[in-house]
Protein backbone atom coordinates (compact mmCIF):
# COMPACT_ATOMS: atom_id res chain seq x y z
CA UNK A 1 0.00 0.00 0.00
CA UNK A 2 0.70 3.80 -0.16
CA UNK A 3 2.38 5.60 2.52
CA UNK A 4 0.73 8.70 3.80
CA UNK A 5 2.46 11.90 3.05
CA UNK A 6 1.74 15.58 4.75
CA UNK A 7 1.29 18.38 3.46
CA UNK A 8 2.00 21.69 6.04
CA UNK A 9 1.23 25.72 5.13
CA UNK A 10 3.49 27.73 6.82
CA UNK A 11 2.59 31.52 6.68
CA UNK A 12 5.28 34.41 6.83
CA UNK A 13 6.24 35.38 10.79
CA UNK A 14 3.41 37.80 11.66
CA UNK A 15 2.28 40.49 12.89
CA UNK A 16 -0.19 40.60 9.83
CA UNK A 17 -0.78 44.72 9.66
CA UNK A 18 -1.12 46.00 6.18
CA UNK A 19 2.21 47.19 4.77
CA UNK A 20 1.15 47.45 1.31
CA UNK A 21 2.45 44.10 -0.67
CA UNK A 22 1.08 40.90 -0.43
CA UNK A 23 1.88 38.38 2.76
CA UNK A 24 2.82 35.20 1.25
CA UNK A 25 3.43 31.40 2.43
CA UNK A 26 5.37 28.27 1.67
CA UNK A 27 3.93 24.71 1.57
CA UNK A 28 6.09 21.19 1.42
CA UNK A 29 5.16 17.73 1.76
CA UNK A 30 6.86 15.37 3.81
CA UNK A 31 6.63 11.34 3.97
CA UNK A 32 8.32 7.93 4.33
CA UNK A 33 11.18 7.06 2.12
CA UNK A 34 12.76 10.60 2.09
CA UNK A 35 9.53 12.48 0.13
CA UNK A 36 10.39 16.00 1.01
CA UNK A 37 9.82 18.61 -1.69
CA UNK A 38 7.75 22.31 -1.71
CA UNK A 39 4.19 22.56 -3.08
CA UNK A 40 2.57 25.12 -5.17
CA UNK A 41 0.74 27.79 -3.06
CA UNK A 42 -2.83 28.70 -3.79
CA UNK A 43 -4.28 31.79 -2.37
CA UNK A 44 -7.96 33.07 -2.03
CA UNK A 45 -9.72 35.85 -0.32
CA UNK A 46 -7.55 39.26 -0.40
CA UNK A 47 -4.00 38.53 0.69
CA UNK A 48 -2.92 42.35 0.90
CA UNK A 49 -5.48 44.69 2.10
CA UNK A 50 -7.54 44.58 5.34
CA UNK A 51 -10.93 42.72 4.15
CA UNK A 52 -12.31 40.33 7.15
CA UNK A 53 -11.35 37.95 10.09
CA UNK A 54 -9.23 35.40 8.18
CA UNK A 55 -9.48 37.11 4.79
CA UNK A 56 -6.15 35.76 3.45
CA UNK A 57 -6.60 31.70 2.55
CA UNK A 58 -3.23 29.99 1.22
CA UNK A 59 -3.88 25.88 0.36
CA UNK A 60 -1.63 23.88 -1.33
CA UNK A 61 -2.13 20.21 -2.52
CA UNK A 62 0.29 17.37 -2.87
CA UNK A 63 -1.54 15.20 -5.43
CA UNK A 64 0.35 11.45 -4.45
CA UNK A 65 2.57 9.73 -5.96
CA UNK A 66 3.46 6.16 -6.74
CA UNK A 67 4.44 5.59 -3.12
CA UNK A 68 2.54 8.29 -1.19
CA UNK A 69 -1.33 9.25 -1.03
CA UNK A 70 -2.22 12.87 -1.33
CA UNK A 71 -2.05 15.55 1.32
CA UNK A 72 -3.54 19.18 1.34
CA UNK A 73 -3.61 22.05 3.91
CA UNK A 74 -4.88 25.50 4.08
CA UNK A 75 -3.96 28.30 6.49
CA UNK A 76 -5.81 31.75 6.72
CA UNK A 77 -4.96 34.95 8.01
CA UNK A 78 -6.51 37.66 9.47
CA UNK A 79 -4.90 41.23 7.62
CA UNK A 80 -5.36 44.48 10.48
CA UNK A 81 -5.24 48.13 9.55
CA UNK A 82 -1.68 50.07 9.88
CA UNK A 83 -1.29 52.91 11.63
CA UNK A 84 -1.52 55.97 9.88
CA UNK A 85 0.26 59.71 10.95
CA UNK A 86 -1.24 63.23 10.62
CA UNK A 87 1.09 66.23 10.63
CA UNK A 88 -0.50 69.84 11.04
CA UNK A 89 2.36 72.00 9.95
CA UNK A 90 2.40 76.02 11.10
CA UNK A 91 4.16 79.25 11.22
CA UNK A 92 3.61 82.44 13.50
CA UNK A 93 2.50 85.16 11.72
CA UNK A 94 2.17 89.10 11.97
CA UNK A 95 -1.54 90.64 10.97
CA UNK A 96 -1.25 92.27 7.70
CA UNK A 97 -5.28 91.71 6.99
CA UNK A 98 -4.13 88.29 5.16
CA UNK A 99 -6.04 84.90 6.10
CA UNK A 100 -3.07 82.91 8.27
CA UNK A 101 -3.46 79.01 8.40
CA UNK A 102 -1.02 75.72 8.33
CA UNK A 103 -1.22 72.53 6.42
CA UNK A 104 -1.89 68.54 7.28
CA UNK A 105 -1.05 65.70 5.76
CA UNK A 106 -1.17 61.99 6.72
CA UNK A 107 1.27 59.28 5.58
CA UNK A 108 1.14 55.67 5.91
CA UNK A 109 2.74 52.80 5.10
CA UNK A 110 1.58 51.47 1.17
CA UNK A 111 2.17 54.73 -0.11
CA UNK A 112 -0.63 56.77 1.92
CA UNK A 113 0.48 60.72 1.70
CA UNK A 114 -2.32 63.16 0.92
CA UNK A 115 -3.76 66.71 2.32
CA UNK A 116 -6.03 66.86 5.11
CA UNK A 117 -8.28 69.41 5.19
CA UNK A 118 -7.56 71.54 8.40
CA UNK A 119 -10.23 73.15 11.03
CA UNK A 120 -9.03 76.26 12.67
CA UNK A 121 -10.02 77.81 16.29
CA UNK A 122 -8.94 80.56 18.76
CA UNK A 123 -7.39 79.11 21.99
CA UNK A 124 -10.07 81.54 23.25
CA UNK A 125 -13.05 80.07 21.56
CA UNK A 126 -15.84 82.69 22.49
CA UNK A 127 -13.50 84.84 19.85
CA UNK A 128 -12.72 82.44 17.69
CA UNK A 129 -14.86 79.69 17.42
CA UNK A 130 -13.83 76.67 15.50
CA UNK A 131 -13.75 77.08 11.69
CA UNK A 132 -12.38 75.77 8.29
CA UNK A 133 -11.49 79.25 7.48
CA UNK A 134 -8.01 80.41 8.37
CA UNK A 135 -8.00 83.24 10.56
CA UNK A 136 -7.26 86.85 9.42
CA UNK A 137 -7.10 88.67 13.19
CA UNK A 138 -4.45 89.24 15.44
CA UNK A 139 -4.60 86.46 18.22
CA UNK A 140 -3.79 82.75 19.74
CA UNK A 141 -4.87 79.91 17.68
CA UNK A 142 -4.75 76.26 17.15
CA UNK A 143 -5.21 74.24 13.66
CA UNK A 144 -6.81 70.74 14.08
CA UNK A 145 -6.75 68.14 11.29
CA UNK A 146 -8.19 64.53 11.73
CA UNK A 147 -7.59 61.88 9.44
CA UNK A 148 -10.88 59.56 9.86
CA UNK A 149 -8.72 56.20 8.26
CA UNK A 150 -9.67 54.05 5.23
CA UNK A 151 -9.54 50.40 5.00
CA UNK A 152 -6.09 49.92 5.80
CA UNK A 153 -5.25 52.65 8.06
CA UNK A 154 -6.17 53.56 11.74
CA UNK A 155 -7.78 57.25 12.09
CA UNK A 156 -5.05 59.86 13.39
CA UNK A 157 -4.75 63.40 13.90
CA UNK A 158 -2.53 66.47 14.77
CA UNK A 159 -3.02 69.63 16.41
CA UNK A 160 -0.65 72.75 16.55
CA UNK A 161 -0.59 76.07 18.25
CA UNK A 162 0.27 79.64 16.46
CA UNK A 163 -0.56 83.12 16.53
CA UNK A 164 -1.08 86.35 14.92
CA UNK A 165 0.31 89.07 16.34
CA UNK A 166 -0.35 93.00 16.52
CA UNK A 167 1.38 94.77 13.54
CA UNK A 168 2.71 97.94 14.35
CA UNK A 169 0.54 101.17 13.90
CA UNK A 170 2.17 104.43 12.35
CA UNK A 171 1.01 107.65 14.20
CA UNK A 172 2.82 110.99 12.05
CA UNK A 173 1.65 114.49 13.34
CA UNK A 174 3.03 117.42 10.49
CA UNK A 175 3.26 120.81 11.45
CA UNK A 176 4.12 124.08 9.44
CA UNK A 177 7.17 125.28 10.28
CA UNK A 178 6.06 128.64 11.67
CA UNK A 179 2.53 130.78 11.95
CA UNK A 180 2.09 134.30 12.91
CA UNK A 181 0.55 135.36 16.25
CA UNK A 182 -3.12 136.40 15.77
CA UNK A 183 -4.42 136.06 18.93
CA UNK A 184 -6.82 133.23 18.69
CA UNK A 185 -5.27 129.34 19.81
CA UNK A 186 -3.13 127.92 16.35
CA UNK A 187 -4.43 124.66 14.99
CA UNK A 188 -2.00 124.13 11.64
CA UNK A 189 -1.35 120.80 12.23
CA UNK A 190 -2.52 117.28 11.21
CA UNK A 191 -2.00 113.61 12.42
CA UNK A 192 -2.29 110.43 10.61
CA UNK A 193 -2.38 106.31 12.08
CA UNK A 194 -1.55 104.00 9.51
CA UNK A 195 -1.28 100.19 9.56
CA UNK A 196 -1.25 97.20 7.83
CA UNK A 197 -4.31 95.64 6.68
CA UNK A 198 -5.93 99.48 5.65
CA UNK A 199 -5.65 101.34 8.58
CA UNK A 200 -5.76 104.72 7.73
CA UNK A 201 -7.24 107.61 10.21
CA UNK A 202 -6.89 111.30 10.09
CA UNK A 203 -7.20 112.55 13.71
CA UNK A 204 -7.17 115.74 15.43
CA UNK A 205 -3.74 116.90 17.14
CA UNK A 206 -3.65 117.90 20.54
CA UNK A 207 -1.81 121.13 21.02
CA UNK A 208 -0.15 122.62 23.91
CA UNK A 209 0.93 126.43 24.26
CA UNK A 210 -0.55 127.55 21.14
CA UNK A 211 -2.03 130.98 21.43
CA UNK A 212 1.17 133.15 22.39
CA UNK A 213 4.15 133.85 20.72
CA UNK A 214 6.66 131.30 21.59
CA UNK A 215 6.97 127.08 21.00
CA UNK A 216 3.98 125.32 20.38
CA UNK A 217 3.35 121.61 19.92
CA UNK A 218 0.84 119.21 18.57
CA UNK A 219 0.66 115.28 19.14
CA UNK A 220 -1.62 112.49 18.97
CA UNK A 221 -1.07 108.96 20.63
CA UNK A 222 -3.18 105.98 18.86
CA UNK A 223 -3.99 103.57 21.91
CA UNK A 224 -4.02 100.83 19.27
CA UNK A 225 -6.74 98.19 18.46
CA UNK A 226 -6.99 94.35 18.25
CA UNK A 227 -4.44 94.27 15.43
CA UNK A 228 -2.05 96.70 15.74
CA UNK A 229 -0.42 97.66 18.46
CA UNK A 230 0.00 101.37 19.56
CA UNK A 231 2.19 104.54 18.36
CA UNK A 232 2.62 108.29 19.17
CA UNK A 233 4.24 111.24 17.67
CA UNK A 234 4.57 114.96 18.61
CA UNK A 235 5.77 117.72 16.46
CA UNK A 236 6.99 121.51 17.39
CA UNK A 237 5.93 124.70 15.20
CA UNK A 238 6.95 128.52 16.44
CA UNK A 239 4.15 131.09 16.79
CA UNK A 240 6.00 134.13 15.77
CA UNK A 241 5.51 137.59 16.69
CA UNK A 242 2.62 139.51 14.38
CA UNK A 243 3.49 142.88 13.52
CA UNK A 244 1.76 146.10 15.36
CA UNK A 245 1.01 149.11 13.26
CA UNK A 246 1.64 152.80 15.28
CA UNK A 247 0.43 155.97 13.63
CA UNK A 248 0.78 159.50 14.68
CA UNK A 249 -2.14 161.51 13.58
CA UNK A 250 -1.92 165.98 13.64
CA UNK A 251 -3.67 168.47 11.95
CA UNK A 252 -2.24 170.70 9.24
CA UNK A 253 -1.35 173.26 11.59
CA UNK A 254 -2.76 175.39 14.96
CA UNK A 255 -2.56 178.70 16.01
CA UNK A 256 0.09 180.15 18.15
CA UNK A 257 -1.17 180.31 21.93
CA UNK A 258 1.79 180.82 23.73
CA UNK A 259 1.76 177.30 25.22
CA UNK A 260 3.31 173.67 24.00
CA UNK A 261 0.99 172.44 21.50
CA UNK A 262 -0.42 168.76 21.32
CA UNK A 263 -2.48 168.56 18.97
CA UNK A 264 -1.84 165.21 17.83
CA UNK A 265 -2.73 161.38 18.85
CA UNK A 266 -1.13 157.99 18.26
CA UNK A 267 -2.46 154.38 18.45
CA UNK A 268 -1.15 150.91 18.08
CA UNK A 269 -2.72 148.30 16.32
Amino acid sequence: DKASSTTVVTFETGPYTYRGTAFTATAAVTGAGGLSAPVAVVYTGDCTNVTVANGCTATATFAGDSNHTGSSDAKSITITQASSTTVVTVSDAVYDGNPHGGTAVVTGVGGLNQAVPVKYVGRNTTIYPASNTAPTAAGEYIAQARYPGDANHTTSNDAKNFSITLAPSITAVSCPTSVVYNGAAQTPCSATVTGAGGLSLTPTPIYADNINAGTASASYSYAGDTNHSGSSDSKNFAISLAPSITTVSCPASVVYNGAAQTPCSATVT
